[in-house]
């Protein structure tokens, strides 16, 4: 890494802004309302290294290191997340977990299951959760339907609307050993 010596200039009074995109930044300046766009990918190791400097002159490193710790690296996956909610009349046994994963893996490869405890008309019970993200809304309500008839209820309970993302890998990351099976 090629090393910029930093310059000292006389502290104008001038207001800068800064706003960070996936690939560029964007600085403006008042009161004079300049404007400048850096696309990042047009930068070369030198280019890049003169553009930090600049930034840290103009006082705005600490306002790029505050957006940069907020900024989360999600993809978006355009799925709605449903939880159905399976009451049981006692802790779930390995069997029942099993006929559970085998009903809901009919309808999806990638679900979540929790353990809880429930109220249903002022009776406690146990209860599975199951959360799925599925684009078609249909396939949520037919599972929850498939539990409801292989565990012989009258209802299994279904929330719908929460916002479902995932958390990915960013530029910068060092590629690690995957923490989960499949690395996800």
């Amino acid at each position: 890494m090629s090393k910029v010596k930093k310059q000292a200039r006389p502290q104008e009074n001038k207001r800068f802004q800064i706003k960070l995109d996936s690939d560029s930044i964007f600085i403006s300046q008042s009161p004079d309302s300049k404007k400048s766009r850096v696309i990042l990918a047009d930068l070369d190791q030198r280019a890049f290294e003169q553009l930090a400097v600049s930034i840290d002159d103009a006082g705005l490193a600490e306002d790029m290191i505050r957006q940069l710790s907020a900024m989360r690296y999600t993809e978006k996956v355009s799925r709605t997340l449903y939880t159905l909610y399976l009451g049981l009349d006692a802790p779930p046994s390995a069997d029942t977990m099993d006929k559970i994963r085998k009903c809901v893996g009919s309808f999806t490869e990638s679900y979540t299951m929790t353990e809880g405890i429930g109220v249903f008309r002022k009776e406690q019970e146990h209860t599975q959760l199951i959360q799925v993200a599925v684009q078609n809304p249909d396939l949520a309500y037919r599972c929850a339907d498939a539990l409801r008839r292989e565990f012989g209820q009258k209802a299994v309970g279904i929330t719908e609307g929460s916002a479902y993302e995932r958390v990915v890998d960013h530029p910068g990351d060092a590629p690690k050993e995957p923490a989960l099976r499949n690395g996800r």
